[in-house]
């Protein structure tokens, strides 16, 4: 699939959040089809973080292997490309900041939900709502897991934080 960022955008100058999110949406529907996205920056000129900002949302949607797989950028300035690297590489460190806050089951059992949700909307498409049933079933579970862990692991820190205290 491929996106003209300079079409998309309607100016040169790929500058506003707003533009930025037209991009992300376009950007997200064409990854939960399977796509390959081509985006073609031919003709832009001026970039700016806040445009940006809305793909480094992506890092956190989808694993960083599935984005180099499926995005393509063709015509990027210099510039446009440095500017995309440090929002992305600032979003990586934000969403990487944000698990390592989390205890390490927790963090594994949302990756997993967030992986099966993917694939729970890519089913949705091709497969029809009586798998879907099923499916929503076992995310539910999967989620409900995830809560108890976390309730458990956060009495065991107030326990441990009250022994320390007296």
């Amino acid at each position: 699939m491929k996106i003209n960022v300079l079409e998309l955008a309607g100016s040169a100058c790929c500058v506003t959040a707003e533009q930025g999110e037209l991009l992300y949406q376009k950007i997200v529907a064409g990854l939960n089809e399977g796509d390959v996205i081509d985006l073609d920056f031919s003709g832009t000129a001026v970039f700016a973080s806040s445009f940006f900002n809305a793909l480094g949302r992506l890092v956190e949607r989808f694993p960083i292997s599935y984005l180099h797989d499926g995005l393509k950028f063709t015509g990027l300035t210099p510039d446009g490309h440095q500017i995309l690297r440090r929002v992305i590489d600032n979003a990586k460190k934000h969403f990487q900041k944000a698990d390592a806050s989390m205890p390490k089951t927790a963090e594994f059992m949302l990756r997993e939900m967030k992986d099966y949700f993917h694939q729970l909307a890519l089913l949705n498409q091709r497969e029809g709502k009586t798998e879907l049933r099923d499916a929503n079933r076992h995310a539910r579970d999967m989620m409900q897991t995830c809560l108890d862990e976390l309730d458990d692991q956060a009495a065991t820190k107030a326990a441990d934080l009250a022994l320390s205290n007296s």
